[in-house]
């Protein structure tokens, strides 16, 4: 008889991470269609008003296309900022570096090159008085 190992927790988290993952290209096509959805019908509303103040020698199709198109990337931008803003953030892991331990780290750095510059200044110092009492 054999005892199961226990599963990592990271793992299995990751595992359904993945899963949840391989739903996202079916979750774009579903925005796609539904923003397509909206552009669409609001092309024609939105498209009248403008049709002879910016393009008069376009045929009404063609410009009913380009506002639909402009409707839709504009949907699309506001989707985005939207995911981005609600998303999930990663959570910080533990070895995680404050930015007040990175500047005590920085600062310890440059004193203790300093101290390396001066101890290299004095060693100098020493040996040029040495080779002046050897010259005389």
């Amino acid at each position: 008889m054999t005892m199961r190992q226990p599963q990592d927790p990271l793992r299995q988290d990751a595992k359904a991470q993945r899963k949840r993952q391989a739903w996202w290209p079916i979750y774009g096509l579903f925005l796609f269609v539904a923003l397509a959805g909206i552009a669409i019908p609001l092309a024609p509303i939105v498209g009248e008003p403008t049709f002879n103040s910016i393009h008069p020698q376009m045929a009404r199709e063609t410009w009913n296309i380009v506002v639909g198109g402009v409707i839709f990337f504009l949907l699309l931008m506001v989707a985005g900022m939207l995911y981005a803003i609600f998303s999930p953030k990663p959570n910080q892991s533990v070895s995680h570096i404050s930015d007040r331990q990175i500047d005590r780290e920085r600062k310890l750095f440059l004193a203790e090159e300093m101290a390396r510059k001066e101890a290299e200044k004095q060693m100098r110092r020493k040996i040029t008085k040495a080779r002046k009492e050897e010259n005389k």
